[in-house]
């Protein structure tokens, strides 16, 4: 299916959405620092990159994101928005204009699988 990059501070939070992506026949890279991920997805074009945005400080996600939107060599890959934080207005605020769709932990599998199905075909209404 589609070749998915995660990019989490946690290992085991980047472990455990591997393996959740991988049981629904993706294949997947998790990166634990922004810069392993913009390395790796240079040299390796994803079709979908799962970004929790708060990385080791909260602006690190978004960062990421901004330097993913930058790039010729990944700007055209679909960004979703991975977020622990329970005020979902707090980060709805500091989406950026592009209306990256957003998954709040905790979710469950199934949200999971539909969030990055709707990405994957391009359907923003995620």
């Amino acid at each position: 299916m589609a070749r998915i990059a995660v990019v989490a501070d946690d290992a085991d939070i980047a472990m455990l959405l591997g393996e959740a992506l991988e049981d629904t026949g993706h294949s997947v890279a998790a990166c634990v620092r922004p810069d392993d991920a913009m390395a790796w997805l240079r040299e390796h074009p994803a079709d979908l990159v799962l970004v929790d945005v708060w990385l080791r400080t909260p602006q690190e996600g978004w960062e990421l994101i901004t330097k993913l939107r930058e790039d010729p060599a990944t700007s055209s890959i679909p960004v979703i928005v991975c977020s622990d934080d329970t005020w979902h207005d707090r980060v709805a605020k500091l989406l950026p204009p592009s209306n990256l769709p957003v998954l709040h932990k905790p979710f469950d599998l199934e949200e999971l699988d539909d969030v990055v199905g709707h990405a994957l075909t391009g359907d923003r209404q995620a």
